[in-house]
C-alpha cells in the first residue's frame, strides 16, 4: 500500500514539475529572451528543485547518523599503577598490588 502512494505521488509531482516548467520557458522566451537560454534556466531551476526535494526527504526520514567511538582499552592490567618511572626493565617495573 506504501508504495502505490509513494508511485502515486511521484507521478504527480512529476507532471507537475513538467507543466510548470513549460509555462516558465515559455514565460521567459515571451520576456524576449533566447529560447537556449531560456531552456538552459529552466534546467537550472529543476536541478535545484530537485536538489531541494532530495536534502528536504534526508532531512524529513529521521535517519540519524550514528557516530562510532572506539571502544575505551586499557593500556596495562586493571590493578597496575603507572607512574613516571616507567621503564623496560622488569625489576623496576611497578608491580600491581
Amino acid at each position: 500500500m506504501a508504495a502505490t502512494g509513494f508511485i502515486t505521488a511521484f507521478i504527480l509531482v512529476s507532471v507537475a514539475v513538467a507543466f510548470l516548467g513549460g509555462t516558465l520557458y515559455f514565460w521567459l522566451v515571451s520576456l524576449a529572451l533566447a529560447p537556449p537560454w531560456a531552456a538552459l534556466l529552466v534546467a537550472a531551476a529543476g536541478l535545484g528543485l530537485a536538489a531541494l526535494i532530495m536534502f528536504a526527504a534526508r532531512m524529513i526520514s529521521g535517519r540519524r547518523r550514528t557516530i562510532r567511538v572506539a571502544e575505551a582499552r586499557p593500556c596495562a592490567s586493571p590493578g597496575l599503577r603507572l607512574s613516571a618511572g616507567w621503564s623496560s626493565n622488569p625489576s623496576l617495573t611497578p608491580q600491581p598490588g
